[in-house]
């Protein structure tokens, strides 16, 4: 599982709206309104999804997230998040804005300040808890625990309380707990899968053979790829029957492949069809796509056929018809249906809601929620662990390309440079000398290394613009204090450079809109240019990636005909 990964939708997905309405929905007026955008407009409106009015138009430059029980969040001019209510879009229901700020669940949404760690907000943006400053990260929603990351890089749960149930103790989660309170962890000392229940006792394991990726429990029955691409269905560790081989493309249309009331989606060369948990066919295999829509009922299915989508039952018959080039429920009583690169809402008699056509509806479930607390000893660590009055990030003054040239084989390197990480940092290594020697003999160029080039200088390199403006002085003032314990003395005239007389060595700190770099030189010390400590006087947004979610884009397509 990675917490930090960017969800970007250049295309229509269905699965991700559907889990929007089953995470944010337990009725149907919690899907009451959306944040749509309006043929020819660059701006954000609010729709009343029951009636069609527009609420609000051209309301938002920035995209709203989707709105659950009325409320939702969007950033502001600062880059940070506000939350608004239907109600009242002028005025935000918050009094700070902030930095992360996740949808509004039963009541409740978690937020971070900038420069602060993660917390617990109620409906009115007040503060009813913090979390521990060990956790870092917050990540998947199931059965009502929350998956966190903590400090040691190891995974476990906490309630809806912010209360840790499931000490971190896993290297990663690959299910989360489903509905019959199981899920699915990896210890990294052990050679097999962990089944857990909700108060983390293992309950059985899972052997590796079956390959790297399962998906979650649904109705007792587990799916799993396996090297071949083949998904197979388990009854604990006891395969069941085989779904098909599914390539990538497969699962980003179609989903991950889930039991339905005892039902599941297969696939046959190219076509897919259902199967029961017992492996006998109930529809065979004839739908380019095929996914249930469970958040609807367990009997609906979205299905695509030559290019068109529409909705089946179990049974084969048309609920509505392959006729359009996307279609979603929002609602039970109510679709998404796109034609002509445009969108429009239509009730089950296909009958269009409201007048008004758009260009996009926002599923966007707002940023990662990951701290903002600067942790300044834990970064002193990292450099006690790399940084000695004789070596600089495992290198010395006798260090030569002989010994780093594994490195070679990462990554082509330059005529006198190498790159490399350590932990959080990224190295760069250059060296006396040309490291690879170009020859032309007889019109073929013939490569050599130079194995005894020694090192010159190495570079560590960290950005820390997703933490609030002052962090980087806090770090040069450290670093500062603990080179000076490592036996380095500040050179004269030279306000950020330290010498160790002993060894030769010298290092510098510098640092420039938010990213930090620390320099060690092993020649003899002559001068030194001036390093930049330059503070950053507003916040650098982390979170760029997440400024526009595209899930249907046709705003940047012409529309075509109106409808009939």
């Amino acid at each position: 599982m990675n917490f930090y990964k960017e969800i970007t939708l250049k295309s229509f997905v269905l699965t991700v709206l559907c889990l929007v309405i089953i995470s944010c929905s337990s009725n149907d007026e919690h899907l009451r309104y959306i944040a749509a955008k309006l043929v020819n407009s660059d701006k954000w409106s609010i729709v009343d999804v029951k009636t069609g009015d527009i609420l609000y138009k051209d309301e938002f430059y920035s995209q709203p997230s989707f709105i659950s029980d009325g409320k939702f969040c969007v950033k502001n001019e600062n880059g940070l998040y506000d939350y608004f209510s239907v109600d009242n879009v002028t005025k935000p229901i918050n009094k700070e804005s902030y930095l992360c700020a996740s949808l509004f669940i039963d009541g409740i949404a978690f937020v971070v300040l900038p420069g602060k760690g993660i917390s617990i907000i109620n409906e009115r943006c007040e503060t009813i808890a913090e979390l521990d400053d060990s956790i870092i990260a917050l990540g998947g929603v199931g059965n009502g625990c929350i998956e966190f990351l903590s400090k040691n890089d190891r995974y476990g749960f906490i309630n809806g309380k912010g209360e840790i149930i499931i000490e971190p103790r896993y290297d990663y989660i690959l299910a989360n707990f489903s509905e019959d309170h199981r899920a699915i962890v990896s210890n990294p000392n052990n050679d097999y899968y962990e089944v857990i229940d909700d108060k983390g006792s293992t309950l059985y394991s899972l052997p590796y053979n079956h390959n790297e990726i399962y998906g979650g429990f649904q109705e007792g029955y587990l799916t799993c790829l396996k090297e071949n691409n083949e998904i197979v269905l388990l009854n604990k560790w006891n395969e069941v029957c085989s779904l098909g081989k599914w390539e990538s493309e497969d699962l980003s249309k179609t989903g991950w492949p889930k039991v339905n009331n005892g039902i599941i989606v297969f696939k046959e060369g190219d076509l897919f069809g259902l199967k029961d948990t017992k492996g006998h066919v109930v529809m065979r295999a004839k739908y380019d796509c095929l996914a249930p829509a469970d958040h609807i009922n367990t009997l609906y299915y979205y299905a695509e056929k030559n290019g068109l989508a529409g909705y089946i039952d179990i049974d084969d018959n048309i609920i509505i018809p392959l006729e359009y080039n996307k279609t979603v429920f929002l609602r039970p009583d109510m679709l998404i249906v796109e034609d002509n690169k445009t969108l429009a809402l239509m009730d089950m008699n296909l009958k269009k809601i409201s007048p008004d056509r758009f260009t996009n509806i926002s599923l966007f479930r707002g940023p990662s929620i990951i701290s903002n607390k600067f942790d300044v000893n834990k970064e002193m660590e990292i450099f006690t662990s790399a940084i000695t009055d004789t070596t600089f990030f495992g290198t010395n003054p006798k260090t030569t390309f002989g010994d780093l040239r594994y490195l070679a084989y990462k990554e082509p390197p330059l005529h006198q440079c190498l790159k490399d990480k350590f932990l959080t940092f990224d190295l760069t290594y250059w060296f006396n000398e040309d490291i690879v020697i170009c020859n032309l003999i007889n019109g073929i160029f013939n490569t050599q290394y130079n194995y005894g080039a020694r090192i010159e200088e190495v570079r560590a390199v960290k950005s820390y613009a997703k933490f609030q403006p002052g962090t980087e002085e806090i770090i040069a003032r450290s670093f500062d204090k603990f080179i000076q314990n490592k036996n380095f003395k500040r050179i004269n005239n030279q306000e950020d450079w330290f010498i160790n007389e002993d060894s030769g060595m010298t290092i510098g700190l510098s640092f420039d809109e938010g990213v930090v770099t620390i320099r060690c030189r092993y020649l003899p010390f002559k001068y030194w240019e001036k390093l930049k400590r330059n503070p950053r006087k507003e916040y650098s947004n982390p979170d760029k990636g997440y400024d526009y979610f595209d899930t249907f884009g046709y705003e940047t397509e012409s529309p075509k005909d109106e409808y009939d």
